[in-house]
């Protein structure tokens, strides 16, 4: 089962992965150079844009935050202690106004004049300065001063401030009269029985806030937090603290006090998908925390609002990918394309095509290369043309050497039966036939006659025949004027008449018909040679018809195999089609009929040529 699995499993990858990336594979190899060469180019060019777009977003980015990180731990040391000389300027406050002899005085309205008339002014970040005594307020720079006689959480803050010229920092808390304050307080000491005096000075924490809060100092981006020692927040703004309202103090927000808990000045944290870095500074006298927040989104912001420009560049890039794809594809298709131009015209016979070299590189030694190729070719085409003519010229020497003897042995045959017969006067007309031939065969140039001319000799041939078997067989001739001039081989006519004659007309041991004829065509003539002999068998006439399919080459192989195509069939009819063929070529067609006891007929048809030196009628 689990074998079937697998196999299951490796069907379905083969169809849906394997398959696919076959299709496109072969796809892309059916593609032309020129396409393949574009694309990669583009994509290449394309990728290294991306790719350099991409690391120099992420190289800005990192550059961005470090520089905002380093520029944000500066503002916050900065911002610590700033707020260290606020907390150290209360406490000179403090011990210049308990050494003061006027506020020890009795006239209360004086000293709330003092206060809010001269201290206040010392003091950028002081919201109210109150002057107690036996939880009776004496002087203060508020008219509702009276408040916090009935504030009970500030009462009972108060009765920890004992030890006289000791400053104490009352934990952050509500105030009827400076709202959410934090309170500095110090018992001024006195040589009276009476209570001692308390000084209370209220922080305008919203001011402080903003004194410290660097987004008011800088283009830094981020938010401000002071936490206490119990890591809750002094001050903050959202998202990370708000103000309850219910419970009069700020709590925090998206953030865990825990967090506070380790001792750590950097920290990066992930909240509802925003990377966070946080930069903490603890170095007061209160022990506060001042924590800077800083949301990546936020500082990645202006890479962000650049996008519409990088589209912009995004596009230009696509241009010049495309630009430089095609001139790359151009610079180097282009020869290509002339090169695969120039060897299609040579395969198509073109043989006089050659590339202009204009150039020095490779491509340029490529193109000379082609030329002396295609020169060489020409040059052997030339000397291969040379060496076939030759051969031609010799096969058609050969072959007509051939036919020479078997048509002596056959005319002297005749003359020797005729001498001894004592017909001496056939005896002469035949030795005076003979001799017309001869002068026609013997002539060893392989040049090509007319019509007319190897009528003329055939002639002479059926005259020397007509006198051997008088009475056997008689001729008909029939010949289309016009094809009087076209040029054929020598010694054609003549075999095939021979045959016609010794393997037709004389065994059928009758009177028979032999008929030569001519037909023409616009672009061949046609000879027929036919006889009403005793034909040839079904088995031979196969033969001899497969024999007429075969090439000189081939015919020449099934001899040297065993094949006896040389030495099956009459001598004359392979030899004049084997001439044939070397002389025409494929222009060329022999067909061979016959039935038994009814005849034989050879058609052969020619293209229209006339010999050198003649003229068409």
């Amino acid at each position: 089962m689990e074998v079937n699995r697998q196999f299951v499993a490796s069907g379905v990858a083969s169809l849906f992965v394997m398959r696919p990336f076959r299709l496109l594979t072969n796809h892309y190899r059916k593609k032309k150079l020129t396409w393949k060469l574009f694309m990669i180019t583009f994509l290449l060019v394309e990728s290294i844009i991306l790719t350099l777009g991409y690391f120099y977003y992420r190289h800005s980015s990192a550059t961005l935050l470090r520089a905002q990180t380093e520029y944000a731990a500066q503002i916050i040391d900065k911002s610590n202690e700033y707020l260290q000389l606020n907390l150290k300027n209360v406490e000179s406050f403090f011990r210049s106004v308990a050494s003061d002899p006027r506020i020890q005085g009795d006239n209360h309205e004086e000293i709330g004049k003092w206060f809010t008339g001269n201290l206040m002014l010392y003091m950028p970040n002081a919201k109210n300065i109150h002057l107690l005594q036996n939880d009776q307020m004496l002087a203060s720079t508020s008219v509702f001063s009276w408040k916090l006689t009935e504030s009970r959480s500030f009462l009972e803050q108060l009765q920890t401030v004992r030890d006289p010229n000791f400053l104490y920092w009352l934990p952050p808390y509500f105030s009827p009269v400076s709202s959410f304050t934090v309170t500095a307080a110090m018992t001024i000491g006195s040589d009276r029985v009476s209570a001692p005096r308390i000084l209370a000075l209220d922080l305008d924490l919203t001011q402080l806030y903003q004194a410290l809060n660097p987004n008011k100092q800088s283009s830094l981006q981020g938010d401000l937090l002071l936490l206490d020692r119990s890591n809750q927040p002094v001050y903050g703004e959202s998202p990370y603290s708000t103000y309850d309202v219910y419970r009069n103090r700020f709590v925090l927000s998206r953030l865990s006090p825990d967090l506070f808990e380790s001792d750590w000045s950097t920290r990066t944290l992930v909240d509802r998908g925003r990377t966070l870095f946080l930069i903490r500074s603890v170095n007061n006298v209160l022990g506060w925390q001042v924590v800077w927040i800083m949301d990546q989104t936020v500082l990645l912001r202006p890479l962000h609002n650049s996008i519409a420009f990088n589209w912009l560049l995004a596009f230009v890039s696509l241009l010049l990918s495309l630009g430089i794809a095609s001139f790359i594809t151009k610079l180097v298709s282009r020869p290509l394309r002339t090169i695969s131009t120039s060897m299609n015209r040579f395969s198509l016979g073109d043989l006089d095509t050659s590339i202009r070299v204009n150039r020095e590189d490779e491509l340029g030694v490529l193109f000379r290369q082609f030329n002396q190729m295609t020169a060489r070719i020409r040059e052997l085409i030339v000397n291969l043309k040379r060496t076939e003519a030759k051969k031609k010229a010799a096969d058609l020497l050969a072959f007509q050497a051939q036919i020479k003897p078997h048509f002596l042995y056959n005319t002297l045959n005749a003359i020797g039966i005729s001498a001894k017969q004592g017909q001496m006067a056939q005896v002469d007309q035949l030795i005076s036939a003979l001799t017309g031939q001869l002068a026609y065969s013997l002539d060893k140039t392989p040049k090509r006659t007319s019509l007319r001319e190897e009528l003329k000799a055939l002639e002479d041939y059926i005259e020397l025949m007509l006198i051997r078997y008088a009475d056997q067989f008689d001729v008909e001739i029939n010949i289309d004027p016009s094809t009087l001039e076209y040029a054929m081989p020598k010694f054609i006519l003549q075999p095939l008449v021979e045959n016609a004659i010794f393997h037709g007309l004389i065994p059928a041991k009758r009177t028979g018909t032999l008929f030569i004829g001519t037909s023409t065509g616009p672009a061949e003539w046609s000879i027929m040679i036919e006889d009403d002999g005793v034909g040839i068998p079904a088995g031979k006439l196969r033969h001899l018809q497969r024999m007429l399919q075969m090439s000189v080459e081939e015919a020449d192989e099934a001899a040297d195999s065993g094949g006896g195509a040389r030495d099956s069939g009459p001598i004359g009819l392979r030899n004049v089609n084997e001439r044939l063929k070397l002389t025409f070529g494929h222009p060329y067609r022999m067909t061979l009929a016959s039935t038994e006891a009814e005849g034989t007929r050879i058609l052969i048809r020619l293209p229209v040529d006339i010999p050198e030196g003649g003229t068409l009628p």
